[in-house]
């Protein structure tokens, strides 16, 4: 009973342990073929106990026929005594259709004497849950491999310890490792890697993501050395590999070859570089604005360009800020262009941030900024000095017309001069023989007299525009001021409108001054018909002044000049539209003018004050807005020369001559007439030709017959010159004296050079002839 009892409890223990490790259990007597199962071993298949009878063929009839032969194999390999127990995995077919999966195991229990097997004793257990499990594992694994296969970034993972676990091809290409010969191996073995410059040995990032557990890139310049020599460029990053608990077992590292695109990259940042040192060290401007025209960036040349000390005082300025009113339209079109993909440039003045105006020449086109947006290009010279230079330029070009202007005038006046003087001779010797012949107390004397006045009076006119007209280099002499501004002051009432009034006041005492007469009369001249333009066309007076002042130190250095003392004040006045002060600031600047574009040149004053500095003096102005303007000049006085008896007098007072044969030549038969009489009034014999020609061949068929020889100047065939060229050559004792309306500097040089006695302004043939050929007789022959 004892026995029976522990059997029982034996079996007990044996059901409740295959209950709890859900085992089916199955006894083969194999010598009757007789199975024996519990009841877990019919609900595994979904049948309740019994339902079927349990036997070796109702189990070969629910295996899967794939795994039949092998597990037949199995069972009879095991019943043979080959295997020391029988384990197999195998699937049966389910009730309900389906394949499950079952871990056979058993073994022989029982065995005759000669080692046939008797009894087989074994379990089944379902393990399609697992089978499930290792399949899913399975197709991940193989889903794993075909995209670390096909991926072409390089992939390397580790386990815990930084051991190489698993390698893809495109892994092996790079680090020369073979899968099999990297696995297991360090990671530092295999994946070698410096910083490409300093070749210093870079960090592992596996190490890096086991020590800090999250994900880590690689540096810049970072170089893979494979095991085959080659070196690649590599980039991307390692991370680490966590369990369901979230623990770290390794580390999956993905690179690529960058090789071509990190060259690339390192040519743009040299090529950058460059960019940058051209654009810092261009002496232009460069300029990037955005497309509301304010500054993104400049160069070291903008920002002295524009006067700034660093670019934080232009940035997001805008550039139309620094653009003069007059400009902007200009250079917003210039932008807008730009904006729109047309490169344009434009000229324009800008104010600096320090308060410069600078003249500025633009080239602005479209470009994109670095953050992708539309922008503008603008590369900006400074250009005031060829702005300067071409104001220059047209200054020169002024000055040139200027002077060829009078260049022509001077022309025009010589050529002029032969003929009016001519007539004006004639004019003035006739009427002075008419009025001797007549006697002063005639009905007709002062006719005669009048005739006289104008036609000395035209004289001077004549004398004033040739003085005017010539080019001569300044002559300085001491001379009363009086005179010289009285000729001037003829010259303008025959000048000045009816509707300008010329009023005069000058000192009665002679003032003496060292000056340029001519020079003097032109800046009479300019400030008077400066004065006459301020009128404006209309109604006004001209006042012309000339008085002592004593000028004490003070008042000399106000006005620049170089001591006090006694000077001559010569002043203008006039009731014209007067001036502010910014205009008088610069009236004295070349070519300055408030005229209109075509009336006036900005010369008058420039000369004026140039006149006066020349001269030792000053010049100042009072003036105000509607209430005219008064011109002040201030020339230092000088000690008068001591009387001399004044060489002029009048040609019919000359004393009487001995009957001197004279032979004057001019092509005008009016002006031979009347200097025949006016010669034979002085007792001389005349023989006169109007043929130059014909009067060298009467000195050279009569020698010694004549005395002297007068000849005109300007002739045709030969000139003045050319018949005292010849004279002096065939007789070189025989003196010449030249006549004409317009005498040159060059006229004199050359006069001189040939031995020509004396030259006589014709103006002054009445007045001076006689003396002059008296004169020339009391010298002695050469």
């Amino acid at each position: 009973q004892a026995q029976d009892a522990q059997r029982r409890d034996d079996a007990e223990r044996l059901e409740m342990a295959l209950a709890g490790a859900d085992l089916g259990l199955w006894d083969w007597t194999v010598a009757h073929n007789a199975v024996t199962v519990n009841e877990r071993w019919f609900t595994m298949l979904g049948y309740a106990e019994g339902e079927f009878e349990a036997s070796l063929d109702t189990w070969r009839d629910r295996l899967h026929p794939q795994d039949a032969p092998h597990a037949q194999a199995t069972i009879n390999a095991h019943l043979s005594g080959a295997t020391p127990t029988y384990e197999f995995e195998h699937r049966l077919r389910h009730k309900d259709g389906r394949w499950i999966w079952i871990l056979s195991r058993g073994k022989v229990v029982q065995r005759d004497a000669a080692g046939a097997p008797l009894r087989m004793v074994g379990t089944h257990m379902d393990i399609t849950a697992r089978k499930q499990a290792e399949q899913e594992l399975q197709r991940s694994e193989e889903g794993l491999a075909i995209t670390l296969q096909s991926i072409a970034d390089a992939v390397i993972a580790t386990d815990a310890q930084g051991r190489v676990t698993r390698m893809n091809p495109a892994a092996e290409q790079l680090t020369g490792w073979t899968s099999a010969q990297a696995c297991g191996q360090p990671l530092a073995a295999v994946f070698r890697i410096v910083h490409a410059q300093t070749r210093a040995p870079a960090d592992d990032p596996v190490q890096r993501v086991l020590e800090h557990g999250e994900v880590v890139g690689l540096a810049n310049h970072t170089a893979l050395l494979a095991r085959d020599g080659m070196e690649y460029q590599i980039a991307d990053s390692a991370a680490p590999i966590r369990n369901a608990a979230g623990q770290i077992e390794g580390v999956v590292l993905v690179f690529s070859d960058v090789t071509a695109k990190y060259i690339a990259q390192e040519a743009l940042t040299r090529s950058e570089a460059r960019l940058r040192t051209v654009f810092e060290v261009s002496p232009e401007s460069i300029e990037i604005i955005d497309a509301e025209g304010r500054f993104l960036d400049l160069n070291a040349a903008g920002k002295a360009l524009y006067e700034a000390q660093s670019g934080a005082e232009l940035q997001r300025r805008r550039q139309l800020d620094f653009v003069l009113p007059q400009y902007q339209a200009d250079v917003a079109a210039l932008l807008a262009g730009a904006m729109a993909g047309r490169a344009a440039t434009a000229e324009y003045e800008i104010n600096t941030l320090r308060g410069t105006r600078r003249w500025v020449e633009s080239h602005a086109g479209p470009m994109v900024d670095d953050t992708g947006a539309q922008a503008m290009l603008v590369i900006t010279r400074d250009i005031t000095r060829r702005k300067d230079a071409q104001a220059k330029r047209r200054e020169l070009n002024a000055q040139l017309l200027e002077s060829q202007k009078m260049q022509a005038i001077g022309t025009l006046a010589g050529g002029i001069a032969h003929d009016f003087n001519n007539i004006l001779g004639a004019i003035l010797g006739n009427a002075a023989m008419a009025l001797e012949d007549v006697g002063r107390d005639h009905r007709a004397a002062r006719s005669l007299e009048q005739i006289n006045s104008a036609g000395r009076r035209a004289r001077d006119l004549v004398r004033q525009i040739l003085a005017f007209s010539r080019r001569q280099p300044q002559h300085l002499v001491t001379q009363a001021l009086r005179p010289i501004m009285e000729e001037a002051l003829a010259l303008m009432r025959s000048t000045l409108p009816a509707m300008v009034k010329l009023d005069v006041e000058l000192a009665e005492q002679p003032l003496h001054v060292h000056v340029d007469a001519t020079q003097i009369e032109q800046l009479l001249i300019n400030l008077c018909t400066n004065a006459w333009h301020a009128m404006q066309g209309s109604t006004g007076q001209i006042t012309v002044g000339l008085k002592r002042v004593a000028l004490d130190e003070a008042a000399a250095a106000r006005l620049g000049v170089n001591a006090g003392g006694p000077y001559a004040h010569l002043s203008v006045r006039d009731s014209g539209v007067g001036m502010d002060s910014a205009t008088q600031a610069r009236i004295f600047e070349p070519f300055y003018t408030t005229k209109p574009s075509g009336q006036g040149t900005g010369l008058g004053l420039s000369v004026v004050h140039g006149i006066v500095t020349a001269h030792s003096g000053a010049v100042a102005v009072d003036s105000q807005p509607g209430l005219g303007s008064t011109f002040h000049v201030y020339l230092p006085l000088v000690t008068p020369p001591a009387p001399v008896e004044s060489a002029a007098g009048d040609a019919l007072q000359v004393p009487q001559a001995d009957g001197q044969h004279v032979l004057y030549v001019d092509d005008d038969d009016t002006m031979a007439l009347m200097v025949e009489r006016l010669l034979q009034r002085s007792g001389y014999r005349v023989t006169t030709f109007n043929d130059a020609e014909l009067a060298v061949a009467a000195v050279k068929a009569r020698p010694g017959e004549f005395a002297v020889v007068v000849t005109d100047f300007n002739m045709p065939a030969l000139t003045g010159l050319d018949v005292a060229r010849t004279l002096a050559a065939s007789h070189p004792d025989l003196p010449v004296i030249i006549s004409s309306g317009y005498i040159t500097d060059d006229l004199r040089s050359q006069a001189e050079h040939l031995g020509v006695r004396r030259l006589l302004e014709k103006q002054f043939t009445i007045d001076s002839l006689a003396r002059l050929v008296q004169e020339v007789l009391a010298e002695p022959r050469h």
